[in-house]
C-alpha cells in the first residue's frame, strides 16, 4: 500500500550536497534541479531524489514522486 509522506522539501538535500536550493524547470529537460547563485545547476537523478526523501522522512523505504511540479515523498507499506 503506497503511503505518501509528504512534500519533499528538498532544497536541505541540495545544501547537503553542497549547493543552495532546489526548483523545477523544464530545461534543459524537466525535472528537480539543484542551484547555485552564480547560475551553476544539477539535475538530480531518480536515485538523488529518492535519497532525498529518505533523508528528509529517516526512511530507507521512502520514494520521490512529483506532485505537478512539486516534490513528494512516499513509502510502499503492507496492507494491514
Amino acid at each position: 500500500m503506497r503511503v505518501e509522506l509528504g512534500p519533499g522539501h528538498l532544497t536541505e538535500y541540495c545544501q547537503k550536497l553542497g549547493w543552495e536550493w532546489v526548483e523545477y524547470r523544464e530545461t534543459p529537460s524537466p525535472g528537480a534541479y539543484c542551484i547555485k547563485r552564480k547560475g551553476d545547476t544539477m539535475k538530480l537523478s531518480s536515485a538523488q531524489l529518492d535519497a532525498g526523501c529518505q533523508w528528509r522522512y529517516g526512511d530507507s523505504a521512502a520514494r520521490h514522486y512529483f506532485k505537478g511540479k512539486s516534490n513528494y515523498c512516499y513509502a510502499m507499506k503492507p496492507a494491514s
